[in-house]
């Protein structure tokens, strides 16, 4: 795993239970984030590899939310949660909205857009609405990315006051994306470095990454994929 851009605050809890064990549905509240289209981009050439471990995702996200899924009895979920009520965290691009068939999927209570600063102030008044009404909620926090909007939006509501919970099993991690403050440090690297036009990018993007140790180490290798996406 990678280290987090953005690290989690003391009271958030980092699970990689899976649904049988600690099922969104054990919650109050659930919050869907996705990678901020301004800070993110998906890793070039890798397209088909990340809509295949969302679609992977969206079908056990789909059945664990099932009503009538029959597997939910033997799931352990607190008689205190009446109602799982999700929210949505999007980009105003629908094509950068990853999480867009989960959200619609789980018929979100409200969405917020990332990036806009009323949106973000409304965001924070929802959250403490919901905490002055119901303080001993639980929430739990997936998305993208694992290491850095993820993180943000759980020490924003684990701040507010809510048991708050990372579910790794449904998070993307930063090795599914690339930062594009790095992508344009990387194209004028390509640009004062006498590359020739029309050579493979993605070759290029992988030794310049190498050069400026982004990713993973190589005693972190093993670890990859303990979070979907890695």
């Amino acid at each position: 795993m990678s280290e987090y851009t953005v690290p989690p605050s003391p009271g958030v809890v980092i699970s990689e239970a899976d649904q049988s064990q600690l099922p969104l549905i054990a919650f109050h509240l659930v919050v869907i984030v996705e990678a901020d289209q301004e800070s993110y981009m998906p890793v070039p050439n890798d397209l088909v590899n990340l809509g295949y471990i969302l679609y992977e995702a969206y079908r056990s996200f789909e059945a664990e939310i099932d009503p009538d899924n029959t597997e939910a009895v033997n799931w352990e979920v607190p008689e205190d949660v009446e109602e799982t009520a999700f929210v949505w965290l999007r980009n105003y691009d629908e094509d950068a909205n990853y999480y867009k068939q989960f959200a619609e999927t789980a018929y979100v209570k409200a969405s917020f857009t990332l990036g806009d600063l009323d949106d973000t102030e409304h965001f924070l008044y929802y959250l403490r609405g919901l905490a002055a009404a119901h303080p001993d909620w639980r929430a739990a926090v997936i998305g993208a990315m694992f290491e850095d909007e993820v993180m943000q939006v759980a020490n924003l509501i684990d701040e507010v006051g809510f048991s708050t919970t990372v579910l790794t099993r449904y998070c993307l991690s930063n090795q599914a994306f690339v930062n594009l403050d790095n992508l344009f440090a990387y194209d004028q690297w390509v640009r004062t470095s006498g590359r020739k036009e029309g050579e493979p990018v993605q070759s290029w993007l992988d030794e310049w990454m190498e050069d400026h140790h982004i990713g993973l180490d190589e005693e972190d290798e093993d670890e990859e994929d303990d979070v979907p996406g890695t």
